[in-house]
């Protein structure tokens, strides 16, 4: 099996035997010091090119990068609007378990080009690329809450806890775990991301997705995390449903103590007792 120094090494000879490949930048994890270090990390590369459409018309280049398993082109998919800097991306995901996430971008799209995260540029024997930023560079720290932004994530979360409900009273699995996984959460994973920037001095963040929550709770708060997280048993979704308003009620009221913001302690009270009510209809224990 491939080592990440080898396709690395082999990322970079074929942009150094490639005329048209002017620069690399390698982002992501394997650029961020502080990310963990394991084989499952992607390569994120943008390939700076003279002439992107004779890379586009001729997609069996990528092949020189080893045997595919699946391969995507995102920006073709879906009717999904034509990128404003003219760029394409490739990704791939080997058969070896490496992949390769390869943006193509054109050498006048430089002009504008800023680095969205950690970066190192391995290649650009022309300095087209702009320096990358600095190393402990902040990067996936949310900003601190506005008095607005707290106000609406706390009413959203509290709003859509019935959604979740009225599905488990009603047998609705997948409409009831649809709201709780997938809106609702992402009021309880925003308010998580204010809490531990907050604790750090909004030097760290949660990562992408959350990713880096294990590293930065406390172990009480991510064992109810994880208690968010159930199958689709009835009981076990309703527990989820418990677990999650608890650790929201905890860790916004803490977030408003530190920003001096309000917290809508009616809303839950009465949304909570709303939910005691529709669980004891249900007659799931």
């Amino acid at each position: 099996m491939r080592s990440d120094d080898d396709l690395l090494d082999l990322i970079l000879a074929t942009a150094r035997a490639d005329e048209r490949i002017r620069a690399l930048v390698l982002s992501g994890s394997r650029a961020d010091p502080t990310a963990p270090s394991d084989a499952l990390r992607d390569f994120d590369v943008v390939c700076v090119v003279s002439d992107v459409e004779s890379f586009r018309d001729d997609r069996d280049w990528i092949d020189a990068f080893g045997e595919t398993a699946i391969v995507q082109h995102p920006d073709t998919m879906f009717d999904t609007t034509p990128r404003s800097d003219g760029g394409t991306t490739t990704l791939m995901q080997f058969t070896d378990g490496h992949r390769i996430d390869l943006t193509l971008l054109p050498l006048q799209a430089m002009a504008h080009f800023r680095h969205d995260g950690p970066a190192v540029v391995p290649y650009d024997p022309d300095g087209v690329v702009p320096p990358p930023p600095p190393t402990g560079a902040r990067h996936h720290v949310p900003a601190p809450p506005t008095a607005d932004a707290f106000a609406d994530t706390c009413n959203e979360f509290w709003w859509l806890a019935p959604y979740v409900a009225k599905g488990l009273v009603r047998g609705e699995t997948t409409y009831a775990r649809h709201h709780l996984d997938t809106v609702m959460r992402a009021q309880l994973m925003r308010v998580l991301g204010w809490w531990v920037a907050t604790a750090s001095g909004f030097t760290r963040g949660p990562g992408k997705a959350g990713r880096f929550l294990r590293r930065e709770l406390d172990p009480a708060t991510w064992t109810l995390l994880q208690a968010t997280y159930a199958d689709a048993d009835l009981g076990r979704s309703w527990n989820a449903l418990e677990a999650m308003t608890v650790l929201f009620r905890r860790v916004a009221r803490d977030v408003a103590v530190r920003f001096d913001l309000a917290y809508p302690e009616r809303d839950d009270e009465r949304v909570t007792t709303l939910l005691r009510r529709m669980r004891a209809r249900s007659g799931v224990e």
